[in-house]
């Protein structure tokens, strides 16, 4: 690609003395006839960056041969940028903490001065000693028959973790429910029959739900007189709209527990089959277990074609029947039983009560345990550090656990061969308002001085790793952050059928993080500290890095946020499990960056980034570039960049193959300045090496495995990383990108 150039670079030096065209950039600010309210930095045609792809170990694997030729090239430590996504991160995040750790000075001494360990080979080079330990443990989510036992061990305990105080919240409900209407309908549910005196008794609730219905226009006309007038009072509509859906909600739990419930215990005493003793227990789990199994079925194969909207309406009525089916059936036990108590009925509300009074109220969702678990898998495999043994032996091995790796204390190499871009670890906030439709979610980012998005606001690093503190924002906690594929809210992904049952059973990776917006983020002296906007990033990233340092210092001193009582609990469960989640929460969920845009693309845009190596392993359809166009969207609405992309290319022929791995094409600015990307894909081409091709006939999901299969052999990974290799190898020089 002859626009790009040579991998040249400006450094820091002169961005602060304003050399040529950085200094618009250091000067004069952004131009303020163009609307820059989403960037980070103004547009730079020398500025390099880096993109990986989320796409679990098949990315991680495909990008690591990408990024050791880039390397080999120049172009890694030439790049300013590195931005990531979910798989693509295992291997660039591997990489930051490799060298950090590895190079960590002590105080005062350069990182020159310390022994060169990687002048035999770089960090995660051919044959290093993080590269044969990551093949080592490519089965790092479950390794052997141990490791799948104790993957099951910890997928069922976070289960049970969250749902044995959800279970007890409804037995306690259903409790008080049942002994309330025992007087009512206990004496019919223990004789067969069911008078007509019992169903006629239903009618009074009925009037009542059919008036509270009927008293629902008043606030339509109150509103629409509102409306009517000349200047309409701005602050009464939406308190008027608020009191309507409280009135609608209010007529719905009527309507439940003074229709549903009673009718539900008729039909359940009028029932042809018996449930009582074991047999109820036994029908009861068959039922719950068909009711979850329709969910999750109808969730993933009921979403195209003719089916589609069959599969919705049975996803949808299977779900309350998995969650209420228990309620009704506790209510039916006691309203039957009545005062009939023995020890251990009377023992199992006890344990309920206790259950639900001490631990439903005070449920940490900061993490979950599938989460906590996620992270320390990836730690095993990607994260570790050079040791010199004697005789000048390299070795490796993992960092002490008892320090946390914090983003904020990651120490980079400006030299050498450890010398890497900085960091953009790409994540996606999920946000019921305040965002387009359609889209379920805005960019969350973290970096090493700031972490936020233009949705949410800016707050420095320093301040969120002590907000959230336990260790929560690690560098391998975000790893997993970047890579929460499974959440019940997954931005533009998210499956509405498995919503409620996906954050019932705590089946999510993602974390709980303070909301830049709402907390009060204040120092030990109570100054209130700044929530940043874009524009206030762009400044930020001006002064010196000695006074960035001193400011971050300053204000990561011992942040006065709210306590743990204040922690996101129980309600933020029902937040994700209806998709409401709100701007104005004080806390938002943040999961997989792929959720938003999964190349990491339009991060490196925003940083204005001239020169772009995309690396794109995402496993999406060769023929459409469903990835690439999402991105581009994207970039388009919120940024105003233009693509000219030639994809000629990477389209197969009838062969299958490719003619090159990758396409190059063209970007344009606001402000008039053109940018250069070239794409790199997962593609099998014509002038792939042998080894691939042979392994392409022998797997037909090659290069394209499913994100679900975390389970790669050496063949599998090896095949990814020489194809990785090879693209670069070819985009850049074979076919004459340069």
């Amino acid at each position: 690609m002859s626009g790009i150039g040579s991998p040249g670079r400006y450094s820091p030096a002169q961005r602060r003395s304003g050399v040529g065209a950085v200094e618009t950039i250091a000067t004069s600010g952004p131009d303020p006839e163009l609307d820059w309210d989403q960037y980070l930095e103004l547009p730079h045609p020398d500025r390099i960056g880096i993109s990986c792809s989320g796409g679990g170990i098949r990315a991680a694997s495909y990008c690591l041969g990408a990024l050791q030729e880039l390397r080999k090239l120049g172009w890694l430590s030439a790049a300013e940028y590195l931005s990531c996504v979910s798989g693509g991160g295992y291997t660039t995040i591997a990489h930051e903490v490799l060298t950090s750790e590895t190079l960590r000075p002590a105080p005062g001494i350069p990182c020159a001065a310390h022994p060169k360990v990687f002048a035999i080979s770089a960090p995660f080079a051919v044959g290093s000693p993080e590269e044969r330990h990551l093949r080592g443990n490519l089965d790092y989510i479950a390794p052997g028959g141990t490791g799948r036992v104790w993957l099951l061990v910890n997928l069922i305990g976070g289960m049970l973790r969250h749902l044995l105080p959800f279970a007890a919240a409804a037995y306690v409900g259903a409790w008080f429910t049942g002994m309330a209407v025992t007087r009512w309908l206990g004496p019919t549910l223990n004789h067969p029959g069911v008078p007509h005196s019992v169903w006629a008794s239903l009618t009074p609730f009925l009037r009542v739900v059919m008036a509270m219905l009927l008293l629902t226009p008043l606030f339509l006309v109150a509103r629409q007189l509102f409306q009517a007038r000349p200047r309409p009072n701005d602050e009464a509509l939406p308190i008027l709209q608020g009191w309507a859906l409280l009135w609608l909600e209010a007529t719905g739990l009527v309507a439940f527990f003074l229709l549903l419930v009673p009718v539900g215990l008729l039909v359940l005493h009028l029932r042809p089959f018996d449930i009582s003793g074991l047999g109820a227990l036994k029908g009861g789990i068959i039922t719950e277990i068909a009711s979850l199994a329709t969910v999750v079925g109808g969730a993933r194969r009921f979403r195209l074609g003719l089916l589609k909207l069959p599969g919705k309406i049975v996803t949808l009525l299977a779900t309350p029947i998995a969650i209420l089916l228990p309620f009704l059936g506790f209510t039916y036990w006691v309203s039957q039983y009545g005062a009939k108590w023995d020890w251990w009925r009377t023992g199992a509300l006890v344990i309920s009560f206790v259950l639900f009074s001490l631990v439903f109220p005070r449920l940490d969702e900061v993490t979950s345990l599938p989460h906590l678990f996620y992270r320390e898998r990836l730690a095993t495999a990607f994260i570790g550090e050079r040791t010199t043994e004697p005789f000048q032996v390299q070795g490796y091995d993992q960092p002490p656990w008892s320090r946390p790796l914090l983003f904020s204390e990651l120490h980079r190499c400006t030299e050498g061969p450890a010398k890497l871009p900085k960091l953009v670890v790409c994540a996606n906030v999920d946000l019921s308002d305040g965002v387009p439709t359609g889209r379920g979610g805005a960019s969350f980012t973290f970096e090493q001085d700031f972490v936020g998005g233009p949705t949410t606001g800016y707050v420095r690093t320093t301040s969120m790793e002590a907000a959230v503190r336990d260790g929560t924002l690690t560098l391998p906690g975000l790893m997993a952050v970047s890579g929460a594929a499974v959440a019940p809210s997954m931005g533009k992904m998210t499956r509405s059928g498995l919503r409620f049952v996906m954050a019932l059973f705590d089946l999510r990776l993602g974390v709980w993080l303070p909301n830049p917006r709402r907390y009060e983020w204040t120092n030990p002296e109570g100054k209130l500290l700044q929530v940043f906007t874009s524009q206030d990033v762009w400044a930020d990233r001006q002064a010196l890095p000695a006074v960035r340092r001193a400011l971050a210092a300053d204000e990561a001193d011992g942040i006065g946020v709210d306590d743990a009582f204040h922690r996101p609990g129980t309600k933020y469960v029902f937040y994700e499990a209806l998709g409401k989640n709100s701007l104005r929460q004080r806390h938002l969920y943040v999961s997989d960056g792929g959720h938003w845009e999964n190349l990491g693309l339009v991060e490196l845009l925003r940083r204005g980034c001239g020169k772009i190596v995309c690396l794109d392993a995402a496993g999406d359809d060769i023929h459409h570039f469903n990835t690439l166009s999402e991105a581009i969207d994207l970039a388009h609405a919120d940024l105003g960049v233009e693509f000219d992309m030639d994809m000629d290319t990477l389209i197969p022929g009838e062969d299958g193959k490719s003619r090159a791995c990758y396409a190059t094409g063209t970007f344009h600015y606001p402000n008039g300045k053109t940018g250069r990307i070239v794409y790199v894909k997962a593609a099998i081409c014509e002038k792939a090496p042998i080894e691939v091709l042979t392994y392409k006939e022998r797997d037909d999901k090659f290069p394209n495995h499913p994100t679900t299969d975390q389970f790669f052999s050496e063949y599998t990974f090896e095949s990814y990383r020489t194809l990785g290799q090879h693209a670069v190898r070819e985009a850049l020089i074979g076919e004459g990108a340069l």
